[in-house]
């Protein structure tokens, strides 16, 4: 028996077998499978890629400071508005890398620190390290409104005021941008104060231990450390859970707010997300700069590079004030809530032991007018002042990252204080920083076949099924078309020729019926 005689056969098991593998592979069991393979690729499970690239981030990460230089120092302590020059930006190749790596097999957890390492670029950077500028002395208001937290006595503030300034402070600070940022100035009069005996006497001031060390910097001691003991879910378990924190420092919640709900650890470092992300999909990370976590929420469909992204952006209510967002209260700095009703910040004061400092976008982008209005030389843009960051939907990979946020002082004008008895109430920038990165090529390039593969599997699947419909329907037609030649080739049978002649003769039988 030739091929030719076994074709219809070979035609049916060929059609009929690829249909009972395609019609459940093309309703759902290749997203299944697919699925499947991408739960098991985005687990940090130690020697696959996914924990190389999450060990050490493979790719430049860049920290773009920008700081608002204020170029009428000695008008403000007479009630005059800060003019802002923003100056920078300041770009530094920053390197991560976890160390101390524990797992808990039981827990489902890995444990580690983060290591952060800054490189100056002066290649890609607008000014020098050197480049001196001017801005709001951060300690000196610190310190003016932990006094008013110890006392009210108008005597002792005054005298405090007076010794600050025999010492030299005053309401601002000049220094190199290298200074500001990460080898700190001196702020070793504020320990001398402590330790007076006169203040002394008064009760114990607390003194912030950013200051302790005698300098004070933005990101001093921040150059080759970490910022604390991570426990996360390896995503083993459930991928949703993949990076999510568990707890940080040792804690599973934090002691730093009113209450739970804003001490909570929720979502991941923020390095990594879940896969299987989509337009409903509300994303949270912990931020352990401001000691809280921040959420994210879907802005809009984009692309980089040609893949297909979802780019996510903080949700405006985080910035809202607890009139338009109740859920904030618990993250109010003052005990009078009427306080915390601003749009568009968020105090971080508990994050720095009392310290008026506030995040807000760059520029005040979103918040309220009152903010904008205080201060002369802000200029905020959608574009260039709100972060992004945007993701592969399947895989939850970044494909591109700016996160972007402004650190600002509160101005307040204590009538006891001279320094600051003047002055005009303000929330006063002091620099906002980009911290951002592309993915690499190659994995770019991974995920885009991984995108063109899908395109192909949704329209291909179709046309291969309509093919193995055809070619079992055809396996069909040619065994009939056999049997019909076969019949054909060997003629009637006599016994067919015989019934034909008797009805001719005879007639129908008695019960024949005739069909029109």
């Amino acid at each position: 028996m030739g091929f030719m005689s076994k074709l219809p056969w070979v035609m049916l098991i060929v059609g009929f077998g690829g249909l009972l593998f395609m019609i459940p592979m093309a309703f759902g069991g290749f997203e299944a499978l697919l699925n499947l393979g991408v739960s098991m690729a985005t687990r940090i499970v130690e020697g696959t890629p996914t924990y190389a690239v999450w060990q050490k981030i493979p790719i430049p990460v860049y920290l773009r400071v920008r700081v608002f230089n204020i170029t009428n120092p000695r008008d403000i302590p007479t009630g005059a508005k800060p003019i802002l020059q923003e100056v920078g930006p300041y770009v530094y190749r920053e390197t991560l890398e976890k160390v101390d790596i524990k797992f808990d097999e039981d827990e489902d957890t890995i444990q580690y620190r983060q290591v952060r390492y800054y490189y100056f670029q002066p290649d890609m950077s607008k000014g020098k390290e050197s480049d001196r500028v001017t801005f709001l002395n951060i300690a000196f208001v610190g310190v003016a409104k932990l006094a008013h937290e110890f006392t009210d006595a108008d005597f002792l503030l005054q005298t405090l005021d007076e010794m600050l300034t025999k010492k030299g402070e005053k309401l601002t600070r000049t220094h190199t941008v290298r200074e500001l940022l990460f080898d700190g100035f001196t702020v070793q009069s504020f320990l001398e104060l402590a330790k007076d005996p006169m203040v002394e006497a008064a009760g114990d001031i607390n003194i912030p231990s950013q200051l302790l060390d005698g300098k004070m910097g933005i990101l001093e001691g921040r150059n080759g450390s970490d910022d604390g003991v991570y426990k996360v879910r390896s995503g083993k378990e459930k991928a949703e859970d993949f990076g999510r924190v568990f707890s940080w420092n040792g804690n599973t919640i934090l002691e730093k707010w009113k209450g739970d709900p804003c001490n909570r650890l929720n979502g991941t470092d923020g390095i990594i997300y879940q896969p299987f992300i989509t337009e409903d999909t509300v994303l949270q990370a912990f931020v352990p700069d401001i000691c809280r976590s921040l959420t994210f929420k879907f802005d809009k469909e984009t692309q980089q590079n040609g893949i297909y992204c979802l780019r996510f952006r903080v949700d405006k209510e985080t910035l809202h004030g607890i009139d338009k967002n109740p859920d904030n209260w618990c993250f109010c700095h003052s005990e009078n809530m009427t306080h915390c009703n601003v749009n568009g910040i968020i105090s971080v004061a508990s994050c720095f032991e009392g310290a008026p400092l506030f995040m807000s976008n760059p520029h005040f982008y979103g918040g309220d007018p009152i903010l904008q209005e205080n201060v002369i030389g802000l200029k905020p843009d959608f574009e260039k002042h709100v972060g992004y960051f945007d993701l592969h939907p399947m895989s939850g990979a970044s494909l591109q990252v700016r996160q972007r946020m402004q650190f600002n002082i509160e101005l307040t004008p204590w009538i006891a204080m001279p320094t600051f008895a003047d002055a005009s109430y303000a929330m006063v920038p002091v620099l906002w920083v980009e911290e951002g990165g592309d993915l690499d090529s190659f994995t770019r390039t991974m995920l885009k076949l991984l995108d063109i593969g899908i395109k192909i599997w949704k329209i291909g699947k179709w046309f291969w099924m309509f093919f193995l419909i055809i070619v079992a329907v055809g396996g069909i037609i040619i065994l009939k078309q056999r049997k019909k030649s076969q019949v054909e080739l060997l003629g009637p049978r006599p016994e067919d020729d015989d019934i034909s002649e008797r009805e001719e003769k005879d007639g129908p039988p008695p019960d024949y019926i005739p069909y029109d």
